[in-house]
């Protein structure tokens, strides 16, 4: 599947991109073709954060850390299960369901803006206007 790579993440791919001994196919794959294995990357993972003396997230708590800040900046939840690579919309709700809800106050809050830039005042005075005709 296609995912979207963010921005701040773009310049440690392309460096990447030039260690890999092939031009086409996979950054961060075995080869070409074959994609990374999990054991593998959980390996390389683990040494760099030590290297870095940060604590340890793994790849696991990083996908998720990915799917809030998805949920965070706005992502519908369509485009969350597709880019999550979930298999249905309530997999991502079961899932990040809690993230997902906005607060009650800002759920009025855009409503109300909607209708505010609905001008329904104008669309009504219109329908009493067509039904004098």
């Amino acid at each position: 599947r296609d995912i979207p790579i963010i921005a701040a993440l773009r310049p440690y791919l392309a460096a990447q991109r030039t260690l890999c001994p092939w031009t086409d196919g996979l950054v961060l794959g075995a080869s070409d073709r074959a994609p990374f294995s999990y054991n593998g990357l959980y390996r390389r993972s683990a040494k760099a954060w030590k290297a870095a003396a940060f604590p340890r997230v793994t790849p696991h708590q990083a996908r998720h850390s990915f799917a809030s800040y998805l949920i965070a900046s706005g992502a519908d939840v369509k485009a969350v299960t597709e880019i999550m690579g979930h298999a249905s919309v309530r997999q991502s709700f079961d899932r990040y369901g809690h993230l997902l809800r906005d607060s009650h106050t800002q759920t009025v809050a855009k409503l109300d803006a909607l209708l505010l830039a609905a001008d329904t005042e104008g669309r009504v005075s219109q329908l009493g206007t067509a039904s004098e005709d």
